[in-house]
């Protein structure tokens, strides 16, 4: 009897301990959201009360930014292209080697 209940009284306590878990990350992952969403909501009051060529110069960067990301993501893609042809040739040759050993 006394086995069955420290086994019962463990599992609760293993259960209330995960649940306290998933609460507490939870609530990190709310607390981050919210702060993400506090500094949008500066930066963007911030880019309001600016000057024009402030304003520019915001927009510029972010352009600049933008094609550098976009330069980046077609020089990954070119490479990720290169590298599969490279391996469909060899596995190209290799199957005609084995074809022409079996002739």
């Amino acid at each position: 009897m006394v086995l069955f209940f420290g086994t019962y009284f463990t599992c609760l306590l293993i259960t209330n301990f995960n649940i306290n878990k998933k609460i507490e990350i939870m609530g990190n992952k709310t607390n981050g959201l919210l702060a993400l969403l506090g500094l949008g909501a500066l930066a963007y009051w911030k880019y309001k009360k600016s000057t024009p060529e402030e304003q520019q110069a915001v927009k510029d960067k972010i352009n600049t930014a933008k094609d550098n990301f976009n330069k980046w993501g077609n020089d990954i893609k070119t490479k990720a292209n290169d590298v599969a042809s490279q391996v469909q040739n060899k596995v190209d040759e290799a199957k005609t080697k084995a074809e022409d050993s079996l002739s």
